[in-house]
């Protein structure tokens, strides 16, 4: 799931409107439009800001992060 999906499942499950989004993560209501529309690229203030809006935590983490445990589990050690 891309971030624009994350933001509006929580939206959806949160029962937060685009203008109850806007508000909190001080925003306007065209700029939360145009993120969630794809108009608007998302950039790092614009994540750190709806997602505090949202009370979502952000998680980096390899692609193929099964397949490197695989590789530690088998091998003992990352290459």
């Amino acid at each position: 799931m891309n971030f624009t999906g994350a933001v509006e499942k929580a939206m959806h499950e949160a029962g937060i409107s685009k203008s109850a989004l806007a508000k909190g993560s001080q925003y306007t209501y065209q700029h939360i439009s145009d993120l969630l529309a794809g108009k608007r690229r998302w950039n790092e203030d614009s994540i750190n800001r709806v997602s505090a809006a949202l009370g979502l935590e952000i998680e980096v983490k390899r692609k193929d992060e099964d397949h490197v445990q695989n590789i530690v589990a088998e091998t003992g050690e990352i290459t």
